[in-house]
């Protein structure tokens, strides 16, 4: 049981020590949540300027005793924080869990370091987004941690861009660097065959694993594209496509998928060229993928070894490109109106400008209809 104050012990010994062991804890209890005079005024300031409750603003301010926030030098933080975009919601978080924020002199602690932010290119949501995602981003040396940690990026990465990119999908790494564990994870994925190039791209696509990831599991997840995707590391083109899936689900989840295709009647010989050929098409859900293959092999007929020559399909939008593109073609056949002869997986490939240049925009007064269904569908804006 915590320690009673010494207000309520001598309360205690005046009674007689007659109150029950109930009686003490709730009279320890109270006092503990008793807001101390001279911080009433930033208790009042947290429970009518950013929603906390009386007992969770006493709470917060005594975590900062010795450093008595005013309300005017909290009132200057909120402000500076909404007016980077930050709301009362996130910053009643950010508070809660640091309640020194509330001290902060924000021309000395937070502007230089939001300033640099902001130089390097974070504005408006991504900024906010840097900051929730590392809450003690305010916290940091700007010379010793953040700067340093940005120029480690830069060599990491090669631009300003990709710098970017990687503090808005991971910005811990501002505060959580371990270089060692990094440069081990580079050195494994060099090990397989992986170029620089595509080290880059998955620095910038899937940082948190990167950075935060040990060695022992980076090495599993490497030996997992071989043993669950059957990708060979040989395969330079695709490996680092296979690691990213890997990345992103686990095995149970991939099993899955893999079941859907079976379920239709391909084999693992199938199956496993269409994965070596493009990884990613296991980023598609279970569901989309019963789907997909429901309509090109029961409804158009088309054969699991076809298919498996081109996996590309499974990543078109069905509904907004598969489905709208090949009522398109169909009609146009049935009126021999497809001169080029071109056929669905040749169409479905064209860019949308090429194809309304090609099998709309013709038509338009012959078919007006299919036309406007085909632009309604996808949501094409009508060309003059």
């Amino acid at each position: 049981m915590a320690m009673l104050s010494r207000k309520c012990w001598l309360r205690f010994r005046a009674i007689g020590g007659s109150l029950s062991l109930k009686s003490l804890v709730n009279l320890s209890t109270a006092t503990t949540l008793k807001a101390p005079n001279q911080n009433a005024d930033v208790v009042d300031y947290l429970v009518n300027s950013l929603g906390f409750s009386k007992d969770a603003a006493i709470t917060t301010i005594s975590k900062v005793p010795r450093l008595r926030p005013s309300p005017e030098k909290a009132n200057s933080v909120v402000n500076y924080l909404q007016n980077l975009g930050v709301n009362k919601s996130h910053i009643r978080n950010m508070v809660s869990g640091h309640p020194s924020l509330l001290v902060c002199r924000v021309d000395k602690t937070l502007e230089p370091k939001f300033k640099y932010l902001r130089e390097l290119g974070l504005s408006g949501s991504d900024l906010v987004k840097v900051i929730l995602g590392y809450k003690f981003v305010w916290r940091l040396a700007l010379d010793t941690e953040i700067k340093s940690r940005v120029l480690y990026l830069r060599q990491l990465v090669g631009t300003d861009d990709n710098v970017l990119t990687v503090l808005k999908r991971y910005s811990r790494v501002l505060g959580c660097c371990d270089t060692e564990l990094v440069e081990s994870n580079l050195k494994l994925l060099r090990n397989y065959g992986i170029s620089e190039d595509n080290i880059v791209k998955l620095i910038v696509r899937r940082p948190r694993r990167i950075f935060a990831t040990k060695p022992e599991e980076m090495e599993e997840i490497l030996h997992k594209v071989e043993r669950v995707l059957r990708i060979p590391r040989q395969s330079a083109a695709t490996f680092h496509y296979g690691v990213e899936v890997i990345f992103s689900f686990n095995e149970s989840n991939i099993d899955e998928k893999l079941e859907v295709f079976r379920s239709f009647g391909w084999s693992d010989a199938e199956i496993f060229k269409m994965v070596k050929m493009l990884p990613p098409v296991l980023r598609v859900s279970s569901p989309r993928i019963r789907e997909v293959l429901d309509y090109f092999m029961n409804e158009l007929g088309y054969s699991s070894d076809y298919l498996a020559s081109r996996p590309i399909f499974l990543t078109y939008s069905f509904d907004n490109r598969v489905k709208p593109r090949n009522e398109v073609l169909r009609i146009l056949c049935e009126k021999k109106l497809n001169n080029s002869k071109a056929g669905l997986f040749t169409v479905l490939a064209l860019p949308e400008p090429r194809f309304l240049k090609n099998f709309i925009l013709p038509y338009k007064d012959i078919l007006p209809d299919i036309c406007e269904a085909y632009l309604s569908k996808t949501k094409t804006p009508k060309s003059k």
